[in-house]
């Protein structure tokens, strides 16, 4: 087993997100992305990896295949591996999200 503290990964930096690695082997990695108000993860895609998001802290616009959702905490999603996404904080506050990478069979 292989514990770690959530909140030692919520590291911010008013230049850019954060990523930070929580745990990884050769099947999935599991990291939290971190936003300021303002900041964004811009368009891109996974090509052989699903993604599951879940919205820890804030909240935030979602754009998955142009489709733009408001997500919030508690919010979680699932992204499969041919998913154009971004992500944004539209809100005053820190958004946190909990991202789990999975490899596609």
């Amino acid at each position: 087993m292989n514990k770690k503290t959530i909140r030692s990964h919520q590291n911010y930096n008013k230049d850019k997100f954060t990523k930070s690695t929580i745990f990884e082997n050769k099947d999935c990695k599991t990291f939290l992305i971190n936003l300021l108000p303002n900041q964004c993860v811009p368009e891109h895609q996974h090509k052989g990896k699903n993604l599951v998001i879940y919205v820890l802290t804030g909240k935030g616009k979602v754009s998955i295949n142009n489709q733009k959702e408001l997500i919030q905490e508690g919010d979680i999603l699932n992204l499969q591996e041919d998913d154009l996404f971004s992500l944004s904080n539209c809100s005053t506050k820190n958004l946190s999200c909990l991202v789990t990478m999975f490899n596609v069979q």
